[in-house]
Protein backbone atom coordinates (compact mmCIF):
# COMPACT_ATOMS: atom_id res chain seq x y z
CA UNK A 1 0.00 0.00 0.00
CA UNK A 2 1.46 3.33 -1.07
CA UNK A 3 0.26 6.40 0.79
CA UNK A 4 0.08 9.70 -1.06
CA UNK A 5 1.00 12.93 0.69
CA UNK A 6 -1.06 16.08 0.54
CA UNK A 7 -0.71 19.60 1.94
CA UNK A 8 -3.35 19.85 4.63
CA UNK A 9 -3.50 20.12 8.40
CA UNK A 10 -5.19 17.47 10.50
CA UNK A 11 -8.15 18.52 12.62
CA UNK A 12 -6.08 18.29 15.81
CA UNK A 13 -3.43 20.72 14.52
CA UNK A 14 -3.50 24.50 14.18
CA UNK A 15 -1.59 26.11 11.33
CA UNK A 16 0.42 29.09 12.70
CA UNK A 17 0.01 30.86 9.36
CA UNK A 18 -3.70 31.25 10.10
CA UNK A 19 -2.82 33.28 13.21
CA UNK A 20 -0.44 35.36 11.10
CA UNK A 21 -3.18 36.08 8.58
CA UNK A 22 -5.71 36.87 11.31
CA UNK A 23 -3.32 39.32 13.04
CA UNK A 24 -1.63 40.82 9.98
CA UNK A 25 -3.57 44.08 10.37
CA UNK A 26 -3.10 44.33 14.13
CA UNK A 27 -0.65 47.15 14.85
CA UNK A 28 -0.41 46.08 18.49
CA UNK A 29 1.36 42.95 17.27
CA UNK A 30 4.45 45.09 16.75
CA UNK A 31 4.83 45.84 20.46
CA UNK A 32 6.90 42.70 21.07
CA UNK A 33 10.05 41.28 19.56
CA UNK A 34 8.66 39.28 16.65
CA UNK A 35 11.52 36.83 16.19
CA UNK A 36 10.21 33.26 16.34
CA UNK A 37 9.93 31.63 19.75
CA UNK A 38 10.98 28.03 19.22
CA UNK A 39 9.68 25.36 21.55
CA UNK A 40 12.10 24.01 24.20
CA UNK A 41 14.53 21.58 22.53
CA UNK A 42 14.20 17.85 23.03
CA UNK A 43 17.57 16.09 23.05
CA UNK A 44 15.85 12.72 22.63
CA UNK A 45 17.80 10.01 20.78
CA UNK A 46 19.84 11.98 18.24
CA UNK A 47 21.61 9.23 16.31
CA UNK A 48 19.49 6.09 16.56
CA UNK A 49 17.92 6.11 13.10
CA UNK A 50 21.36 6.57 11.52
CA UNK A 51 22.84 3.54 13.20
CA UNK A 52 22.86 -0.01 11.90
CA UNK A 53 19.35 -1.45 12.43
CA UNK A 54 20.74 -4.38 14.41
CA UNK A 55 22.62 -2.00 16.72
CA UNK A 56 19.75 0.44 17.26
CA UNK A 57 17.05 -2.27 17.56
CA UNK A 58 15.01 -0.70 14.78
CA UNK A 59 11.52 -2.20 14.62
CA UNK A 60 10.06 -0.45 11.54
CA UNK A 61 11.14 0.51 8.05
CA UNK A 62 9.99 3.47 5.95
CA UNK A 63 10.41 3.37 2.16
CA UNK A 64 9.89 6.64 0.30
CA UNK A 65 9.09 6.75 -3.39
CA UNK A 66 8.46 9.58 -5.83
CA UNK A 67 6.49 9.80 -9.05
CA UNK A 68 9.64 8.82 -10.95
CA UNK A 69 9.91 5.51 -9.09
CA UNK A 70 8.23 2.42 -10.51
CA UNK A 71 6.73 0.90 -7.39
CA UNK A 72 5.12 -1.96 -9.31
CA UNK A 73 8.49 -3.54 -10.03
CA UNK A 74 11.58 -4.41 -8.09
CA UNK A 75 13.18 -1.09 -9.00
CA UNK A 76 12.76 0.09 -5.39
CA UNK A 77 16.07 -0.80 -3.85
CA UNK A 78 16.89 -0.88 -0.19
CA UNK A 79 19.39 1.97 -0.04
CA UNK A 80 19.68 1.58 3.69
CA UNK A 81 21.77 3.92 5.74
CA UNK A 82 25.37 3.10 6.45
CA UNK A 83 26.04 4.68 9.83
CA UNK A 84 29.67 5.20 8.83
CA UNK A 85 28.54 7.86 6.34
CA UNK A 86 27.40 10.13 9.15
CA UNK A 87 29.44 12.16 11.56
CA UNK A 88 28.22 11.64 15.08
CA UNK A 89 27.44 14.61 17.35
CA UNK A 90 30.34 15.77 19.48
CA UNK A 91 29.52 15.32 23.16
CA UNK A 92 30.96 17.61 25.82
CA UNK A 93 31.82 16.58 29.36
CA UNK A 94 28.37 17.77 30.43
CA UNK A 95 26.74 15.41 27.91
CA UNK A 96 25.46 18.37 25.89
CA UNK A 97 25.57 18.19 22.11
CA UNK A 98 27.76 21.10 21.06
CA UNK A 99 28.27 20.43 17.35
CA UNK A 100 26.69 18.44 14.55
CA UNK A 101 27.54 18.21 10.90
CA UNK A 102 24.64 17.16 8.68
CA UNK A 103 26.48 17.86 5.43
CA UNK A 104 27.06 14.14 4.86
CA UNK A 105 23.35 13.31 4.63
CA UNK A 106 22.68 11.55 1.33
CA UNK A 107 19.48 12.98 -0.17
CA UNK A 108 19.11 9.88 -2.37
CA UNK A 109 18.46 7.61 0.61
CA UNK A 110 14.93 6.29 0.37
CA UNK A 111 14.84 3.60 3.07
CA UNK A 112 14.96 4.46 6.75
CA UNK A 113 15.15 2.09 9.73
CA UNK A 114 13.22 3.76 12.53
CA UNK A 115 11.66 3.10 15.92
CA UNK A 116 7.93 3.00 16.48
CA UNK A 117 7.93 4.31 20.04
CA UNK A 118 9.82 7.48 19.03
CA UNK A 119 7.75 8.22 15.93
CA UNK A 120 4.44 7.50 17.63
CA UNK A 121 5.33 9.87 20.47
CA UNK A 122 5.54 12.97 18.23
CA UNK A 123 3.56 12.07 15.08
CA UNK A 124 -0.21 11.57 15.09
CA UNK A 125 0.11 9.82 11.72
CA UNK A 126 2.46 7.13 13.03
CA UNK A 127 0.65 6.91 16.35
CA UNK A 128 -2.54 6.06 14.48
CA UNK A 129 -0.79 3.60 12.17
CA UNK A 130 1.01 1.74 14.95
CA UNK A 131 -2.14 1.61 17.10
CA UNK A 132 -4.18 -0.29 14.52
CA UNK A 133 -4.97 -3.89 15.42
CA UNK A 134 -5.74 -5.02 11.86
CA UNK A 135 -3.46 -7.47 10.07
CA UNK A 136 -2.40 -5.06 7.35
CA UNK A 137 0.46 -5.52 4.93
CA UNK A 138 2.36 -2.76 6.72
CA UNK A 139 2.05 -4.52 10.06
CA UNK A 140 3.03 -7.89 8.61
CA UNK A 141 6.19 -6.52 7.00
CA UNK A 142 6.83 -3.74 9.56
CA UNK A 143 7.20 -1.40 6.59
CA UNK A 144 5.50 1.78 5.43
CA UNK A 145 5.84 2.69 1.75
CA UNK A 146 4.95 6.33 1.17
CA UNK A 147 4.91 8.41 -1.99
CA UNK A 148 6.19 11.99 -1.55
CA UNK A 149 7.29 14.90 -3.69
CA UNK A 150 10.99 14.66 -4.49
CA UNK A 151 11.73 17.80 -2.45
CA UNK A 152 10.01 16.20 0.54
CA UNK A 153 12.08 13.03 0.12
CA UNK A 154 15.25 15.13 0.16
CA UNK A 155 14.13 16.84 3.38
CA UNK A 156 13.09 13.60 5.07
CA UNK A 157 16.44 12.97 6.86
CA UNK A 158 16.14 16.40 8.51
CA UNK A 159 12.52 15.57 9.37
CA UNK A 160 13.63 12.36 11.11
CA UNK A 161 16.43 14.21 12.90
CA UNK A 162 13.81 16.55 14.32
CA UNK A 163 11.52 13.72 15.43
CA UNK A 164 14.38 12.06 17.28
CA UNK A 165 15.78 15.32 18.67
CA UNK A 166 14.48 18.79 17.85
CA UNK A 167 17.83 20.15 19.04
CA UNK A 168 19.65 18.26 16.27
CA UNK A 169 16.96 18.76 13.65
CA UNK A 170 17.11 22.55 13.90
CA UNK A 171 20.81 22.55 13.03
CA UNK A 172 19.81 21.49 9.49
CA UNK A 173 16.90 23.91 8.98
CA UNK A 174 17.34 26.06 5.88
CA UNK A 175 15.30 28.24 3.55
CA UNK A 176 15.62 25.55 0.90
CA UNK A 177 14.06 22.77 3.00
CA UNK A 178 11.70 24.84 5.18
CA UNK A 179 8.55 24.51 3.08
CA UNK A 180 9.19 20.79 2.53
CA UNK A 181 9.52 20.35 6.31
CA UNK A 182 6.29 22.29 6.81
CA UNK A 183 4.63 19.94 4.32
CA UNK A 184 5.99 16.86 6.13
CA UNK A 185 4.88 18.25 9.50
CA UNK A 186 1.31 18.68 8.24
CA UNK A 187 1.17 15.32 6.49
CA UNK A 188 2.58 13.31 9.38
CA UNK A 189 0.82 15.33 12.08
CA UNK A 190 3.86 16.74 13.92
CA UNK A 191 2.45 19.81 15.61
CA UNK A 192 5.71 20.92 17.28
CA UNK A 193 7.59 20.91 13.97
CA UNK A 194 4.76 22.76 12.22
CA UNK A 195 4.96 25.54 14.81
CA UNK A 196 8.76 25.71 14.74
CA UNK A 197 9.31 25.74 10.98
CA UNK A 198 6.32 27.98 10.19
CA UNK A 199 7.52 30.49 12.77
CA UNK A 200 10.89 30.63 11.02
CA UNK A 201 9.29 31.00 7.59
CA UNK A 202 7.11 33.91 8.75
CA UNK A 203 10.04 35.58 10.51
CA UNK A 204 12.11 35.27 7.33
CA UNK A 205 9.58 36.90 4.99
CA UNK A 206 11.48 40.19 5.40
CA UNK A 207 14.26 38.81 3.19
CA UNK A 208 13.52 39.13 -0.56
CA UNK A 209 15.57 36.04 -1.47
CA UNK A 210 13.61 33.98 1.05
CA UNK A 211 10.26 35.04 -0.40
CA UNK A 212 11.35 33.82 -3.84
CA UNK A 213 12.30 30.41 -2.46
CA UNK A 214 9.14 30.09 -0.37
CA UNK A 215 6.98 31.05 -3.36
CA UNK A 216 8.53 28.36 -5.56
CA UNK A 217 8.31 25.68 -2.88
CA UNK A 218 4.76 26.61 -1.89
CA UNK A 219 3.72 26.10 -5.51
CA UNK A 220 5.42 22.70 -5.56
CA UNK A 221 3.50 21.55 -2.48
CA UNK A 222 0.31 23.47 -3.28
CA UNK A 223 0.56 25.17 0.12
CA UNK A 224 -2.35 27.60 -0.23
CA UNK A 225 -1.97 29.08 3.26
CA UNK A 226 1.66 29.98 2.68
CA UNK A 227 0.87 31.44 -0.73
CA UNK A 228 -1.83 33.56 0.90
CA UNK A 229 0.62 34.70 3.59
CA UNK A 230 3.13 35.75 0.91
CA UNK A 231 0.47 37.83 -0.85
CA UNK A 232 -0.64 39.39 2.44
CA UNK A 233 2.94 40.26 3.33
CA UNK A 234 3.49 42.01 -0.02
CA UNK A 235 0.28 44.04 0.33
CA UNK A 236 1.19 45.27 3.80
CA UNK A 237 4.75 46.06 2.79
CA UNK A 238 3.49 48.32 -0.02
CA UNK A 239 0.96 50.02 2.26
CA UNK A 240 3.61 50.69 4.89
CA UNK A 241 6.18 52.34 2.61
CA UNK A 242 4.74 55.91 3.00
CA UNK A 243 4.30 55.40 6.76
CA UNK A 244 7.88 54.13 7.02
CA UNK A 245 9.31 57.26 5.41
CA UNK A 246 7.34 59.52 7.78
CA UNK A 247 8.36 57.51 10.85
CA UNK A 248 12.03 57.40 9.87
CA UNK A 249 12.05 61.17 9.30
CA UNK A 250 10.55 61.72 12.77
CA UNK A 251 13.20 59.53 14.37
CA UNK A 252 16.04 61.18 12.47
CA UNK A 253 15.01 64.66 13.65
CA UNK A 254 15.64 63.87 17.32
CA UNK A 255 16.51 60.22 17.88
CA UNK A 256 17.90 60.87 21.37
CA UNK A 257 14.48 62.07 22.52
CA UNK A 258 12.84 58.81 21.46
CA UNK A 259 15.55 56.75 23.13
CA UNK A 260 15.71 58.59 26.46
CA UNK A 261 12.08 59.69 26.88
CA UNK A 262 8.73 57.99 26.51
CA UNK A 263 7.34 58.53 23.00
CA UNK A 264 5.50 55.26 22.58
CA UNK A 265 3.39 56.13 19.48
CA UNK A 266 6.46 56.65 17.30
CA UNK A 267 8.32 53.65 18.72
CA UNK A 268 5.23 51.43 18.30
CA UNK A 269 4.86 52.60 14.72
CA UNK A 270 8.53 51.84 14.05
CA UNK A 271 8.22 48.34 15.59
CA UNK A 272 5.17 47.58 13.46
CA UNK A 273 6.96 48.75 10.30
CA UNK A 274 10.07 46.73 11.12
CA UNK A 275 8.01 43.53 10.92
CA UNK A 276 7.74 44.08 7.17
CA UNK A 277 10.75 46.24 6.28
CA UNK A 278 13.77 44.91 8.21
CA UNK A 279 15.79 42.52 6.04
CA UNK A 280 18.79 42.23 8.41
CA UNK A 281 17.30 39.43 10.51
CA UNK A 282 18.17 35.84 9.59
CA UNK A 283 15.79 33.50 11.40
CA UNK A 284 17.40 30.34 10.03
CA UNK A 285 20.88 31.32 11.19
CA UNK A 286 19.39 31.97 14.63
CA UNK A 287 17.69 28.56 14.70
CA UNK A 288 20.86 26.71 13.66
CA UNK A 289 23.17 28.59 16.05
CA UNK A 290 21.06 29.02 19.20
CA UNK A 291 23.53 26.97 21.28
CA UNK A 292 26.64 28.63 19.86
CA UNK A 293 25.30 32.16 20.33
CA UNK A 294 22.83 32.09 23.25
CA UNK A 295 20.44 34.95 23.97
CA UNK A 296 21.68 37.58 26.40
CA UNK A 297 20.19 39.57 29.27
CA UNK A 298 21.30 43.21 29.59
CA UNK A 299 20.87 45.37 32.67
CA UNK A 300 22.18 48.60 34.19
CA UNK A 301 22.22 50.70 30.99
CA UNK A 302 21.28 54.35 31.37
CA UNK A 303 19.04 54.09 28.29
CA UNK A 304 16.17 51.96 29.59
CA UNK A 305 15.26 50.75 26.09
CA UNK A 306 18.72 49.18 25.85
CA UNK A 307 18.04 46.83 28.78
CA UNK A 308 16.20 43.52 28.71
CA UNK A 309 16.24 40.18 26.94
CA UNK A 310 18.09 40.16 23.60
CA UNK A 311 17.27 37.33 21.22
CA UNK A 312 19.61 35.96 18.59
CA UNK A 313 18.03 37.14 15.31
CA UNK A 314 20.83 36.84 12.73
CA UNK A 315 24.51 37.37 12.07
CA UNK A 316 26.98 40.17 11.51
CA UNK A 317 30.71 39.57 11.04
CA UNK A 318 30.04 35.78 11.30
CA UNK A 319 28.91 36.02 14.92
CA UNK A 320 25.56 36.56 16.62
CA UNK A 321 23.35 39.58 15.96
CA UNK A 322 20.89 40.28 18.78
CA UNK A 323 17.76 42.37 19.27
CA UNK A 324 15.47 43.22 22.18
CA UNK A 325 12.89 44.63 19.78
CA UNK A 326 14.24 48.20 19.85
CA UNK A 327 18.04 48.02 20.11
CA UNK A 328 20.52 45.72 18.38
CA UNK A 329 23.81 44.26 19.61
CA UNK A 330 26.34 43.17 17.00
CA UNK A 331 30.05 43.01 16.14
CA UNK A 332 31.70 44.85 13.26
CA UNK A 333 35.02 44.17 11.57
CA UNK A 334 37.91 46.47 12.54
CA UNK A 335 37.79 49.91 10.99
CA UNK A 336 40.78 51.54 9.31
CA UNK A 337 43.79 51.89 11.63
CA UNK A 338 42.15 49.60 14.21
CA UNK A 339 43.11 46.07 15.17
CA UNK A 340 40.15 45.04 17.34
CA UNK A 341 36.55 44.41 16.35
CA UNK A 342 33.87 46.72 17.73
CA UNK A 343 30.76 45.51 19.54
CA UNK A 344 27.90 48.03 19.46
CA UNK A 345 24.50 48.71 20.96
CA UNK A 346 22.63 50.42 18.12
CA UNK A 347 19.18 51.81 17.47
CA UNK A 348 18.66 51.36 13.72
CA UNK A 349 15.87 52.82 11.64
CA UNK A 350 15.63 52.80 7.85
CA UNK A 351 19.11 53.29 6.41
CA UNK A 352 20.25 55.24 9.47
CA UNK A 353 21.26 54.28 12.96
CA UNK A 354 22.57 55.61 16.24
CA UNK A 355 25.26 53.93 18.33
CA UNK A 356 24.49 54.09 22.04
CA UNK A 357 27.29 51.98 23.58
CA UNK A 358 30.41 50.34 22.16
CA UNK A 359 33.25 48.05 23.24
CA UNK A 360 36.46 47.01 21.49
CA UNK A 361 36.77 43.23 21.58
CA UNK A 362 37.44 40.24 19.30
CA UNK A 363 35.25 37.97 21.43
CA UNK A 364 32.63 35.86 19.63
CA UNK A 365 30.20 36.72 22.45
CA UNK A 366 29.03 40.18 23.59
CA UNK A 367 31.61 41.34 26.18
CA UNK A 368 30.38 41.42 29.78
CA UNK A 369 32.52 44.44 30.71
CA UNK A 370 34.38 47.33 29.11
CA UNK A 371 31.42 49.15 27.52
CA UNK A 372 31.53 52.91 26.93
CA UNK A 373 28.87 55.49 26.09
CA UNK A 374 28.84 57.11 22.69
CA UNK A 375 27.56 60.27 24.43
CA UNK A 376 28.15 60.39 28.20
CA UNK A 377 25.67 63.23 28.76
CA UNK A 378 22.80 61.37 27.06
CA UNK A 379 23.42 57.66 27.59
CA UNK A 380 25.39 57.17 30.85
CA UNK A 381 25.90 54.75 32.45
CA UNK A 382 26.82 51.90 30.05
CA UNK A 383 25.50 48.37 30.67
CA UNK A 384 26.81 46.84 33.88
CA UNK A 385 25.29 43.39 33.49
CA UNK A 386 25.40 41.21 30.35
CA UNK A 387 24.59 37.55 30.97
CA UNK A 388 24.33 34.73 28.40
CA UNK A 389 20.97 32.98 28.69
CA UNK A 390 21.68 29.28 28.40
CA UNK A 391 18.74 26.93 27.93
CA UNK A 392 18.94 25.89 31.60
CA UNK A 393 18.87 29.48 32.89
CA UNK A 394 15.77 31.07 34.39
CA UNK A 395 15.24 34.51 32.86
CA UNK A 396 12.86 35.52 35.67
CA UNK A 397 15.54 34.71 38.24
CA UNK A 398 18.06 36.89 36.39
CA UNK A 399 15.70 39.86 36.43
CA UNK A 400 15.36 39.58 40.20
CA UNK A 401 19.09 39.10 40.70
CA UNK A 402 19.95 42.15 38.63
Amino acid sequence: KILMSSCSVSEAMTDPIQEYLDNSCDKNAGDENVSPVLLPPRIGHPSLWRQEPSHSFSDWKIILVTDEDDVATSSIQDTSIDCKEFREPIISNDDEIINYDSSTIDASITTFHVHRCILAHVSSYFHSQFSQHLDTMEKTTSTSTIRLQRNAVQAFPVFLDYLYSSHIGRTSFSRENAVALRHLAMYFGVDVLLKDITGLILADLNRPESRVIFQEEANVFNDEKLLEALKTYKVHQNILLPLAETTYDSLAEDVERYLTEDYDPVIKSWLYISRYMDSDHDAFFAARNAEKFPDIFVGGAGVEKANGHYKLVGTRDDVGYYSNGVCMVFREAPHENQTLHTWSFDFNYGKSGTTIYYCRSDSDQPPTTGWEEEDEDLYAPPPTCIIPLKSKTSYAHLEIAV
